[in-house]
């Protein structure tokens, strides 16, 4: 190969799918010399940059870069600037200058020199104005300044000059003649502005996937007999359709460009066409034709401390001038903890519950001393009077809101109409049937059916079945006080069975108690799931991602500067969950609050690694929320959080506690509940779990990162 040569692209192609980009492209850029690419939106140019790059994997033919078979080799050598500004928004145009400094490896000192320079040859504002608050033309100049900050001795341009006044453009122009002039450095320029190019050595005109000439502007508007490059464009464009079409020469002169082009051009049409291809033949007559499978690997090192740094503080910056970004983990899992804690688990209270008392009025029971309900007398005598007003009174607690009816109808019509949900009927004969069961010893068979009668509405089964709960206790309570008042054993009202003893938790332990774990599990898991997907794909769509990759930056120390800092800030995220739940909102604990961080920890982590996977295979922030939503449901509902997944089918129960959330949710239940330590088994699983899903997606997502790049 020529040592003058600096680009060498040889047969060329790019797909996507049945689309075709680049059909056999052949381009050859001298070093030390400003090559424009031309050619409408569309035509492949941004597509042949991204593969001379190294971000595009061509589908057959092969590109040299100074010698290489891959330009990855050379990122150091290369400045690319991409369509998009792709800068990070909450730096300063000082903090973007200096972050790609840092990643070339350039000192501090050179790359405070290289600021100043820049600054004024692409008047760059130097207030400390963020780069999110610049116009569009001003973003383009801090893009195109971070290119040259290493002086590299290739510059990729793509659009470099879109919005700029024109004495900058021309200033830009100067600049770029006397750096390849002087440092004979390469540069590629691609610009909707076609004349500008007459500037350049060398231009290659675009067309659909084509190049369609290459050659010196000032001899291609000789050759053609033309006044501007686009008249130049527009016949090799006719000249390409005609071709394609398969149209006769008489229609070929009957379509010709009349006007500045006469005879001559048509001549001059004829025989440029015809060396333009031969040249190309003898390019694709070419039988060393690789594929980009063959290039030599990439010998970057795998680590360097400066580009890691670089991250660092890239990342840093980035949240602390991002105030949402930055009060939005600290402010969410105190949220979310309050509203678990205020609305979920605890018993439902001021539940309307109706009581229909035909024995008594509700005035006379308002006056009635319950104490006065029941009167001994003799040793084995007892007189009871008004009994209702007393199983009254024991249904006056926080759960229940009483209503009072006057008749059975108008409770029953209140009950179907959703008014209440439920309501009790005491008979008008209550006080005697009791005491006959009491003094005369009835069996239940012996007792009419109307004694106390319960009507629930069951639709909704937590506040049906509390209020049957807690009405069943309630009555027990006031069955076994009404013997103890006649002087019975109270032995006698209690069934033949007792618990001796709750080895583990308490009866009257609410349900919140069962949801804690999973809910902290839950919550920690999907906010660095969310977390991760958010900043990294912000970095992704503004092109952030890709630049850096260019600049040099590898797989390992993207993922690991990522990684690093999402998981230093996850350790603060997981303290504030276990300072709110226990010392806050003072939910019990017995076993070790180091054990419990730990676990909440690692669960966390597993949730940011999953996101780093989810946020690189994704395109956009829409693709991750379908992904995030079609994990989260499943997860939740499967995993024994809401409901025990000893109820799930016993052959997917396997499947389930493989799950990130299953395992890991009974081992915190453990912990806090039992006080079971790391020895336990199942505190054991629940660490195996999240460490297999820690290792299985990170190696998956660097493995990926790795493919791409």
């Amino acid at each position: 190969m020529n040592d003058q040569v600096a680009i060498r692209v040889k047969d060329v192609q790019k797909s996507y799918g049945s689309n075709h980009i680049l059909k056999k492209i052949c381009l050859n850029v001298q070093k030390g010399s400003i090559y424009g690419l031309l050619g409408s939106s569309g035509c492949g140019k941004t597509t042949l940059l991204s593969c001379i790059i190294g971000r595009n994997k061509i589908d057959q033919g092969e590109i040299q870069v100074f010698g290489k078979k891959s330009s990855a080799l050379l990122s150091s050598k290369v400045g690319y600037m991409p369509q998009g500004t792709s800068l990070v928004r909450d730096f300063t145009v000082k903090d973007s200058i200096y972050f790609f400094g840092r990643i070339y490896n350039v000192d501090d000192e050179i790359i405070h020199q290289r600021y100043e320079e820049l600054v004024e040859l692409l008047e760059l504002p130097k207030d400390g104005r963020f780069i999110k608050d610049c116009s569009g033309g001003t973003q383009r100049r801090i893009s195109f300044a971070v290119t040259l900050v290493h002086k590299p001795e290739l510059l990729i341009l793509d659009e470099p000059t879109v919005g700029t006044d024109p004495i900058l453009r021309d200033r830009v122009w100067k600049y770029l003649l006397k750096i390849s002039q002087e440092d004979k450095t390469t540069v590629i320029i691609t610009t909707h502005y076609i004349e500008e190019t007459r500037q350049a050595n060398q231009i290659g005109l675009m067309r659909d996937g084509k190049i369609l000439i290459e050659e010196n502007p000032e001899k291609l508007l000789n050759m053609y007999n033309c006044e501007s490059l686009e008249e130049v464009y527009l016949i090799l464009s006719k000249n390409q359709e005609f071709a394609k079409n398969r149209v006769t020469v008489g229609e070929i002169e009957e379509g010709e460009h009349a006007g500045n082009v006469g005879d001559t051009a048509q001549s001059q049409l004829s025989i440029s066409s015809r060396e333009t291809t031969e040249a190309f033949d003898e390019c694709n007559a070419s039988t060393d034709v690789l594929t980009t499978e063959e290039t030599t690997k990439n010998p970057n090192r795998i680590f360097a401390m400066h580009r890691f740094k670089a991250l660092l503080e890239k990342n840093w910056k980035s949240l602390r001038r991002n105030h949402l970004a930055s009060i939005f983990p600290v402010l969410m899992p105190g949220i979310q903890v309050l509203c678990f804690l205020i609305a979920i688990g605890r018993d439902p209270t001021n539940v309307p519950f109706g009581i229909v008392n035909e024995e008594r009025t509700r005035d006379f029971c308002k006056h009635f001393e319950v104490n006065q309900s029941v009167v001994r007398y003799g040793e084995w005598d007892c007189h009871i009077n008004s009994i209702s007003c007393r199983f009254v009174d024991f249904l006056n607690i926080p759960l229940i809101e009483e209503k009072f009816y006057d008749s059975r109808s108008k409770a029953m019509e209140d009950l179907k109409t959703g008014k209440l949900y439920g309501f009790v009927h005491l008979h008008k004969n209550l006080s005697k049937l009791m005491e006959n069961r009491l003094t005369e010893g009835l069996d239940l068979d012996d007792l009419p059916d109307e004694e106390i009668q319960i009507y629930l509405d069951m639709s909704s089964l937590q506040i049906g079945g509390t209020l049957k709960m807690r009405i069943a206790e309630r009555y027990q309570e006031f069955h076994k006080q009404v013997h103890e008042d006649c002087n019975f054993l109270s032995g006698s009202t209690q069934l033949p069975l007792r618990v001796e003893e709750y080895f583990y938790g308490d009866q009257n332990d609410e349900f919140i108690i069962f949801m804690t774990p999973g809910i902290v599990t839950t919550m920690i898991y999907f906010m660095g799931v969310m977390m991760t997907c958010v900043i990294i794909l912000d970095e992704k769509c503004e092109g952030i991602w890709d630049r850096s990759i260019v600049a040099g930056v590898t797989s390992v120390e993207l993922s690991l500067s990522h990684l690093l800092f999402q998981t230093t800030f996850m350790g603060f995220m997981a303290l504030e969950l276990v300072v709110l739940v226990f010392f806050c909102f003072q939910q019990p604990y017995v076993g070790s609050l180091w054990l419990i961080y730990l676990l909440i920890y690692l669960q966390g982590l597993a949730g940011i690694v999953l996101g780093f996977g989810i946020s690189i295979v994704s395109d956009s922030h829409v693709t991750a929320n379908i992904l995030v939503s079609g994990i989260f449901n499943p997860l939740v509902l499967a995993s024994g959080i809401m409901w025990p997944a000893e109820a799930i089918n016993e052959y997917l129960l396997y499947v389930v506690k493989c799950l990130p959330l299953s395992l890991p949710t009974t081992a915190l239940r453990n912990v806090i509940k039992k006080g079971l330590t790391v020895c336990d088994s199942d505190t054991l699983y629940g660490f195996g779990i999240l460490c297999m899903w820690i290792v299985i997606c990170g190696v998956l997502s660097i493995f990926y990162i790795k493919r791409k790049q």
